[in-house]
Formats: structure tokens, C-alpha cells, sequence
């Protein structure tokens, strides 16, 4: 839903790095951008403004805009999407076909792949304990918010996935994020075509609502042990889904370093 679209950040120019005499004002607009991919802003799959909103809010001409969206598209940073503007690139072709060939090559491979992302996030989950922001709790909230009133399995399955990437993103790490986003797509990939997934059940479906639950409230808290540990049970869960044998990790959290 529209309403879902994380709030792209405010630009304010006397804030942002001064333009050097000899930088072009494209290739100034392409650093500011660049930054914010890197900060984990944007991550990805995210939209960014369009030209008309960078133009004004960074007081530069829609020439120059257009030029520097132009220049992040080819270094691969960005992607135009058809009736979706410009978003960040949410996975690495380059990285991708290779990894998924490899995880779908064999039963280990596979397991191999879903225990390296496992502990991945896990990880990430704790950094966010440490990072997250004001704005995050109230992105997570809202989401809590609206799991509660949920009516369909659908729908609280996009929810639940919107839920995830938000404790993902504060954890600060633009790193893990297209890492961590190049995974997950190949992942997404092996699952449907080789193992196969099943829908939750309503209990498991309660469950998890209960552990997102717990999550945020640890985030808030900022205890780090305890967002990893629910992390592990969330992620165990969610692997209970896929079909072919992919049991949950043992002692996930204290192997995290």
C-alpha cells in the first residue's frame, strides 16, 4: 500500500556537503545521492524522489538532476521501474545468477546459503539494537499497528515482510543491506524452484505475530540479546515454511559474533 512507502529522507541544503569549484552540479547531486544509498537511506528497493522533488528541494536544475540519475543507473545503483519511478537496486545480477546456481545445485548447498543468511541477519538484528533510531520505532509501530488489524493472510504476509525489512534497515548497515538483498532474492529463487513453500498456519501465524511483537519491544529497549534471540526464533519459524528438510539453525545467537 502507498501508505506503506517509506518517507524519503528531507533534503536540506546547508546540510549536505558543499559543491567543490571544479564538481559539476550533476556530478554533486550524484554524491548526495550516493550517500544516502550508502547511509542505508535508501536501501534497497526503495524509491527515491523524482526530478522535479530533488530539483527543488536541492535548488538545482531538473537538467542536472536527470544527468546524475543517469550516472547512478549506469554505475548500477539505481533502476527505473515502469509505473514505480526510480528505485535502488534491491540485487547484484553479477552476484546473483552464479549464487544461484550453486544453491541449487545440491541439498548441502542450499543449507549452506540459508545458514550464512541466517546468521547474517541475525547479526544485523543486533546491530539495529544498537543503531536504531526515533524514526524506526515509529515505522516498526505503525506496522505492529496495522498486523493487528490485519483481516487476510495476504495481507499479513506483506506486512510481516515489511516488518523484517524495517529491523533490517536500522540496522545502519548499507553493507548488509544490498549483501543481505542479493541473498534473499536467491534464496527466493531456490525455494520456488526446487523446494517449494507452504503457507503458515494460524498458529504459526500468531506466533510470529507474538515474536515481531517481542522484537520491537527489544528494540525500544535496546537489548541486543534479546532482538537476536527472537531474531533466531523468527528466522526458525519462517524456515519451518520450506518444504524438503530446512530445520531451524542451533544456537544461532551465541555463534553470532
Amino acid at each position: 500500500p502507498k501508505s506503506m512507502e517509506p518517507k524519503a529522507p528531507k533534503f536540506e541544503v546547508e546540510t549536505l556537503a558543499p559543491r567543490a569549484k571544479e564538481q559539476s552540479v550533476s556530478s554533486w547531486v550524484s554524491e548526495q545521492l550516493r550517500g544516502f544509498i550508502a547511509s542505508g537511506e535508501y536501501g534497497p528497493g526503495d524509491r527515491i524522489p523524482g526530478e522535479r522533488q530533488l530539483s527543488e528541494q536541492l535548488n538545482v536544475s531538473r537538467v542536472s538532476v536527470r544527468a546524475a540519475l543517469q550516472n547512478l543507473k549506469a554505475q548500477g545503483l539505481l533502476s527505473s521501474v515502469q509505473g514505480g519511478g526510480t528505485r535502488v537496486i534491491a540485487q547484484a545480477p553479477e552476484l546473483d545468477s552464479p549464487l544461484a546456481e550453486l544453491a541449487m545445485a545440491s541439498v548441502e548447498n542450499f543449507q549452506d546459503l540459508l545458514d550464512l543468511r541466517d546468521r547474517m541477519t541475525v547479526w544485523a538484528a543486533g546491530k539495529a539494537a544498537v543503531m536504531r533510531e526515533g524514526r524506526d520505532i515509529e515505522a516498526l509501530e505503525a506496522i505492529d499497528r496495522q498486523l493487528a488489524d490485519a483481516q487476510s493472510p495476504s495481507e499479513r504476509h506483506l506486512l510481516d515482510l515489511k516488518f523484517h525489512a524495517h529491523v533490517m534497515k536500522a540496522s545502519g548497515s548499507s553493507v548488509f543491506l544490498h549483501l543481505g538483498s542479493v541473498m534473499e532474492e536467491v534464496v527466493a529463487s531456490a525455494v520456488l524452484e526446487s523446494t517449494g513453500t507452504r503457507s503458515l498456519t494460524q498458529e504459526e501465524s500468531l506466533e510470529l505475530a507474538a515474536i515481531d511483537h517481542g522484537i520491537l519491544s527489544a528494540l525500544r529497549s535496546q537489548n541486543q540479546a534479546e532482538v537476536q534471540r527472537l531474531m533466531e526464533r523468527r528466522l526458525g519459524l519462517r524456515r519451518q515454511t520450506i518444504t524438503g528438510g530446512t530445520a531451524s539453525t542451533a544456537d544461532l545467537v551465541g555463534q553470532v559474533a
